[in-house]
């Protein structure tokens, strides 16, 4: 059974959407034993590793960049802290104009990790599709958009 769940990332402690929040769309198997991101929450057990952790969020900034630069400040954040070990978060691009890393990786105790996303020169506007998921599941896209 799939769940569609549409998300906003906010700012940490905010309660409210800032005005140019990114939203990105998740679609993966209802999870009841995950924890929502209301604060960080915990996954401490030894013997399964991210057991009810799941990717909570993929959010890109800034959500459109020039041709040829390079964004930093992407995020992947999960649904709980998982202190055992680090949760690998595979990564793909819809179009050779914007390259990811295969993957990243959140630490252990972190909530959330970076990556970086390398776009090539464009001669008119275009849309990317960037794609995040955890064990193949809570699967989450954003679009960054390439600029001439």
């Amino acid at each position: 059974m799939l769940a569609l769940i549409a998300c906003v990332a906010l700012p940490l402690g905010a309660a409210t959407p800032a005005a140019d929040a990114s939203a990105s769309t998740s679609v993966g198997p209802a999870n009841p034993t995950a924890t929502p991101v209301a604060g960080p929450g915990r996954d401490d057990s030894p013997d399964t590793k991210g057991k009810g952790t799941c990717l909570a969020s993929l959010t890109l900034s800034p959500t459109q960049v020039a041709g040829g630069a390079s964004t930093t400040n992407n995020t992947v954040t999960l649904t709980l802290v998982y202190r055992g070990g680090g949760i690998p978060i595979s990564l793909s691009s819809g179009s050779a104009v914007a390259r990811v890393p295969a993957s990243v990786t959140v630490p252990p105790g972190d909530l959330a990790a970076h990556f970086t996303i390398t776009t090539a020169k464009v001669s008119t506007k275009t849309s990317v599709t960037i794609t995040g998921s955890y064990a193949g599941e809570c699967v989450h896209t954003a679009t960054l958009t390439v600029l001439p």
